[in-house]
């Protein structure tokens, strides 16, 4: 009788503990790799986060991890090739290589300034980031914003203004001093440069450059209060999981923290 109870009891606890060990070893891993493979499509984490995954899946998500840094590494080389051959086109004197160029840059080029346009920015910044984290360094990232731009439009009109932007880009752009660096313009007035193996010192000192020439620059217009910029500096050696979401997050909060000292020092002026 005692065998006749204790049989069916072990069985149900085997049964219990098969299931159980199902669960952790297979289901929840599986569960754990999908999430994780749709943030890492969507950019918000990055492909190291892969290595979260235990049990049954973790080889498999180790495979996954591989491929998708494969992946990435390709889609940048096609994208830096295209970078490359953009920028040389549009060095170049024949007329019709700069016709092929200008159609082929207009897609992911800002049309005022000549620097790569928000699209560029959105698809570039996820792979110079897992780029960087894949060769263990750092990446800067620099939002730039012009100070009193609109005080600047109303009291010399938008063609001022446009001339400031177009003046500002160039200004950009000679102060970038290594072939990786890449500079954007977001819209309106805000710019964002990435400095790819760069520390936060790099990018403080080419802000502070870049704000010390377009304060000379703006000595010459005739308005009140006169242009500046504002830099905020971010860092993925600062971010516990460094993603592109992050980053400029990070950066907008730090420029925000700028201006509103600038803003201060104006109206006390």
């Amino acid at each position: 009788m005692a065998m006749q109870v204790v049989f069916p009891v072990c069985v149900v606890a085997l049964s219990v503990f098969a299931m159980v060990a199902h669960v952790r070893w297979w289901s929840d891993p599986r569960r754990k790799l999908r999430y994780l493979l749709k943030e890492i499509r969507a950019g918000h984490l990055a492909i190291e986060s892969l290595k979260e995954v235990r049990g049954g899946m973790k080889a498999l998500a180790a495979d996954v991890a591989q491929l998708l840094h494969e992946q990435r590494a390709l889609e940048r080389r096609l994208v830096e090739k295209d970078i490359e051959a953009d920028q040389r086109v549009a060095t170049k004197a024949d007329a019709m290589q700069r016709v092929i160029g200008s159609l082929r840059l207009q897609a992911i080029r800002d049309p005022l300034t000549g620097l790569f346009n928000r699209r560029a920015l959105d698809e570039l910044l996820p792979r110079l980031i897992d780029h960087s984290l894949t060769k263990g360094e750092d990446l800067a990232l620099m939002m730039i914003d012009v100070d009193f731009f609109k005080q600047l439009n109303d009291q010399l009109g938008h063609a001022a203004g446009d001339e400031m932007l177009r003046s500002i880009g160039q200004l950009i752009r000679s102060g970038l001093g290594r072939q990786q660096d890449v500079a954007f313009r977001c819209g309106g007035d805000e710019f964002v440069v990435v400095l790819p193996g760069a520390p936060a010192e790099v990018a403080k000192k080419l802000g502070e450059q870049l704000t010390s020439l377009v304060g000379n620059l703006a000595k010459t217009l005739r308005c009140n209060p006169r242009p500046g910029l504002s830099v905020g500096i971010a860092t993925i050696s600062a971010l516990p999981s460094p993603t592109a979401a992050l980053l400029l997050q990070e950066a907008d909060k730090r420029l925000y923290e700028v201006k509103q000292k600038t803003h201060r020092a104006a109206r006390a002026a």
